[in-house]
Formats: structure tokens, sequence, C-alpha cells
């Protein structure tokens, strides 16, 4: 008996101090660390032509392709008051962010985003050097960084056509902006070729290759115009 008592007082002497009656209320809790801190930035996107750097516009709001009807996708505006206004997230003191979602302040055709949308008579979902796929610039549902193009609703209203909303890397110094479109082999590759294109208005597009586009589509190649975007702060 005397042999089991001390083998009975080592155990319960190794056993944490729970067993020696210490309350639950006086363990502390694991901490979860805290978010980092995040700016938001409300602004509208100016357009510029690639050469000569001058001001060509500003990114409007949704527009029909056609008199009669069709596809919605964003139209440039000249004059400020009718620019769209837009907003993102940024670490906060951050210099510049990628693959970041531009939310507009008023849904483009009830959609929360300015998305990439693929063209009409785009062939597969890549942008890339020698080819002539093209996308549009519209109101899109998020997509998530990174992330290929996905199938779904969106204001290029003909069908369910592929987009990717994540596509922005913007220099918050500067304002100068890039999008990429990432391939269905992951490759977000170089920013792509954004242009103007006159029609009944004149609409934002983008492709991979701006010269290829333009053999391609030659009469659509004389309406265009090569283009960058800038981020302009505003209140």
């Amino acid at each position: 008996m005397h042999f089991l008592t001390t083998i009975l007082v080592l155990v319960l002497g190794s056993l944490p101090s729970l067993a020696e009656g210490t309350p639950l209320s006086s363990i502390t809790p694991t901490e979860t660390a805290p978010a980092s801190p995040t700016t938001m930035y409300r602004g509208i996107i100016e357009v510029l032509t690639t050469n000569p750097n001058e001001h060509f516009g500003y990114i409007g709001g949704l527009e029909y392709v056609s008199l009669i009807g069709g596809p919605q996708v964003i139209a440039l505006q000249s004059n400020e008051s009718l620019a769209g206004t837009f907003t993102f997230q940024a670490p906060s003191g951050a210099t510049a962010v990628s693959q970041v979602d531009l939310e507009s302040t008023t849904p483009l055709g009830g959609y929360p985003v300015l998305g990439l949308i693929e063209g009409s008579r785009t062939n597969n979902n890549n942008l890339e050097p020698g080819s002539s796929n093209y996308v549009n610039l519209g109101g899109t549902l998020r997509s998530a960084p990174g992330a290929t193009a996905q199938t779904g609703p969106n204001s290029y209203a003909i069908r369910f056509y592929a987009y990717q909303s994540s596509v922005w890397s913007i220099n918050i110094s500067t304002g100068d902006m890039v999008s990429l479109w990432v391939n269905k082999n992951n490759n977000a590759g170089l920013g792509m070729d954004l242009f103007a294109w006159k029609y009944t208005s004149t609409f934002m597009m983008g492709t991979g290759d701006f010269e290829a586009f333009k053999t391609r589509y030659p009469n659509g190649g004389r309406r265009s115009t090569s283009v960058k975007l800038r981020f302009l702060p505003r209140p």
C-alpha cells in the first residue's frame, strides 16, 4: 500500500495546475494578432494617350455599344463631372498595390466593380503577344486575386462572358495604373495594351497585343487610340 501511495503522489504532482484546483478564469486565452490597418482611396480615373502623353478623357459609366441596344461597356467622358467614382483598399502606408478591385460608388449595370470582360470574338481566355484577343471594360462581380477568368453574369449582357475583376495594379504615389489579365496557364504576363475605340461613343478595351488587334480588325484599329490610366484622388 505504501508503494501504491507513492506512485499516486508522483502522478498527481506531475499533472498541470488544473489538477490543483486552478480556476478556468485564470487561464490566459491565446490572443489573435490584430488585422493590419488599411486605407480606402477614392477617386476618378483619367485616360491619357500613350504617345504623346496627353489628357484624353475620363472613365465614365456604362453605355450601350449600339443605338439599338446590346452589350453595356465602359465609355469615356470628356467632362470630369461625368466621370465614374471608384474606391480601393490598400495597406496603410503602402506606396503601391497589385491585383485589387476597383469598386464603383454607383453599381455598373447592377455589378459592383470595374472588371475586364472577354470580347465576343475572343477565341480563348488568353491575352498575349501575337494574339488579337481582346477584352472590354465593364461591370462585373468580384473574382479572387490571381484567379483565371470565370464565366458568369456581367454588364456585357448578350451572354455569360468570362471576366476578371482583381486586375488593377496602382502606384499610389503617382496614380499610374496597370491591368493584368491572368491567362489559363496562370501567367499574368505584362500589363495589357489598353485602347479607346470610337464607335457610337468612345469605349474602353484592352488586348495583349495592340498591333495584332489592328491587323486582325483594320477598321477597328483605325478607330482606336492607345491609352493608359491614372487614378486621381477625389473627396
